[in-house]
């Protein structure tokens, strides 16, 4: 019955190192990471220099459509000052009225004074 059960605790431990290898063997497959490079062996084909005027043109309807949505972008940014500047406007010339009792100019009013 001992030599029983000292070969069934054996076994029980060679099963045990044999999962513990397996774990091993199965954590190392599953962390092991493969890096693959692709070259080509064709020759590469020269390339003939490009015109710069070519270029330009090539990329002249991106470059004008860039723009213009640049010039849109500057208008309706600028659009909601508009009523601030009239009114600051608006403000000084009462106010240079008011406190001068002369009639306001502006600095690029040529016209002579009554």
């Amino acid at each position: 019955m001992i030599q029983i059960e000292r070969e069934l605790a054996h076994t029980q431990a060679e099963i045990d190192n044999t999962a513990t290898s397996l774990r091993d063997m199965n954590t190392r497959i599953d962390t092991e990471s493969l890096f693959i490079a692709f070259q080509s062996i064709a020759p590469e084909k020269p390339t003939k220099p490009a015109s710069p005027i070519r270029d330009a043109l090539a990329q002249s309807g991106s470059l004008f459509i860039g723009s213009l949505a640049d010039v849109i972008r500057f208008v309706f940014g600028a659009l909601p000052w508009v009523p601030v500047v009239l009114g600051g406007a608006a403000i000084l010339r009462f106010a240079g009225r008011r406190w001068k009792r002369i009639p306001f100019r502006w600095p690029w009013d040529r016209t002579p004074r009554a």
